[in-house]
């Protein structure tokens, strides 16, 4: 099975894949129809340039993503965390197939909204991961206070195009188990889960801040840690 979409500023993922199964959404999660498989895709709305989308099933045939830029400049940053057992290989335009998984090291990717890719997820195996979706204001308010960076400057730069990679820690698998094992019944779970994504996006924006900073010289190949494009200056590892 293949999904297609292009990336708009105001293209919403639970939807346009629920269309694509032909299914409801039903309290911001699409069940997967049990000929296709088992799981299930949930987003929760933290405001309207905040939101998470987690990704948890098994398929019973392979699952091709394929992530088409929308060819204009957006503010918006993605952040991937894969949580996977099978590895997982992800091509981003020309560069080549980039591994993931949750024993690899790259299981981490921050990315602006103007690079496309293709990713395959394997039949028979479970899928877990979670995609942070923010605003570069949001993020700029999140990070109000802290001293100036030329990483953090890069993310936040108007029309800025950057595709990190980095590791998980055991600290934000935890997160990530916090998050999607919560109870959904507790009153105050959608506060908590807020709260645990911005412990993950802290984790993700420390890291990036203990590496020091260099001007990036184009890659033709993104490395295992590090920044694989940046149109400003980034840092790697």
């Amino acid at each position: 099975m293949t999904f297609r979409f292009v990336a708009t500023p105001d293209f919403d993922f639970l939807t346009q894949f629920a269309q694509h199964l032909q299914v409801p959404v039903h309290d911001g999660q699409v069940s997967l129809p049990e000929h296709l498989g088992s799981g299930y895709v949930r987003k929760l709305q933290f405001g309207v340039d905040f939101k998470l989308t987690v990704h948890r099933y098994e398929l019973r045939e392979d699952l091709v993503v394929q992530r088409q830029a929308a060819g204009s400049s957006s503010d918006q940053i993605t952040i991937f965390f894969y949580n996977n057992e099978q590895p997982l290989d992800i091509a981003f335009a020309d560069h080549p197939q980039v591994r993931f998984s949750q024993r690899d090291e790259s299981a981490v990717q921050l990315t602006s909204n103007d690079l496309s890719s293709t990713i395959r997820f394997p039949a028979r195996h479970t899928v877990h991961y979670l995609v942070v979706a923010l605003k570069t204001p949001r993020l700029k308010a999140l990070l109000a206070g802290n001293e100036p960076h030329a990483v953090l400057n890069a993310l936040t730069a108007d029309g800025g195009s950057f595709l990190f990679f980095d590791s998980m820690s055991a600290e934000a698998k935890l997160l990530l188990k916090n998050i999607t094992d919560v109870n959904q019944h507790d009153g105050l779970s959608h506060f908590y889960i807020q709260v645990k994504v911005q412990e993950l996006l802290y984790l993700v924006f420390r890291k990036l801040l203990l590496r020091e900073s260099a001007p990036h010289q184009p890659s033709t190949a993104p490395t295992r840690s590090g920044c694989c494009r940046c149109t400003s200056s980034c840092s790697q590892t």
